[in-house]
């Protein structure tokens, strides 16, 4: 299912990336990457940037995906660290997002926010 305008047009379905690194952490380059969905054949990279991350780093992206379904967030250091994780994308929320956390090791701490 595919969100849409109140004319019909196709919009997306918004939703954001908040990334952030401990107050204690080295430097690393770190690369996030959303793809999907998962269920269509036509799935496809929706987003992909790199960020070099520091002590206290934050950042925050806007981005739609081009439809509802199943997503999966790549995220790789450096370092060699790396996690895949799959998110319902069901509807369009301003206030939700994926916030993934860099810690010490590069190791992370992925969690979608919605209140």
């Amino acid at each position: 299912m595919t969100a849409t305008t109140g004319a019909g047009t196709p919009r997306g379905v918004g939703y954001e990336l908040w990334l952030s690194g401990a107050e204690d952490i080295e430097t690393y380059r770190v690369t996030v990457v959303f793809s999907g969905p998962t269920e269509s054949e036509h799935a496809s990279t929706v987003f992909e940037e790199s960020f070099t991350v520091t002590a206290n780093f934050s950042a925050q992206r806007d981005f739609n995906f081009p439809e509802t379904g199943t997503y999966d967030v790549q995220i790789e250091t450096d370092a060699g660290t790396s996690t895949t994780h799959q998110f319902e994308i069901s509807n369009q929320n301003p206030r939700k997002a994926v916030v993934v956390e860099v810690e010490e090791g590069g190791a992370f701490q992925v969690v979608t926010y919605h209140p």
